[in-house]
């Protein structure tokens, strides 16, 4: 449906709206009863405009931490996997 998907031209806005609407629905189905959803996936922050506009009652709560306990669980995972290389560190590739 994104812009780099070259049949995104044949999906309409207001089918898009449609299609992103029916993911929210069946994803939150087993809860749709209830009147608050926790969600603590990290990425619906880069959705808010999406979740504002699909949902304009919709109401966020952005949990902040102490820097240094941040740095500590970022340490504390780089320890935990020696073997594996983190993203963090990578260089940009040479041009």
């Amino acid at each position: 449906m994104s812009e780099d998907n070259e049949f995104s031209a044949f999906i309409s806005p207001k089918q898009k709206r449609a299609l992103i609407m029916s993911i929210f629905s069946a994803y939150y189905h087993p809860q749709a009863d209830k009147e608050i959803i926790f969600d603590t996936n990290r990425l619906g922050c880069s959705k808010l405009p999406l979740i504002l506009e699909l949902f304009p009652e919709a109401k966020v709560i952005g949990c902040v931490r102490n820097i240094a306990s941040i740095m500590d669980s970022i340490e504390l995972l780089i320890q935990r996997n020696t073997f594996e290389v983190s993203r963090l560190f990578s260089r940009p590739l040479a041009k």
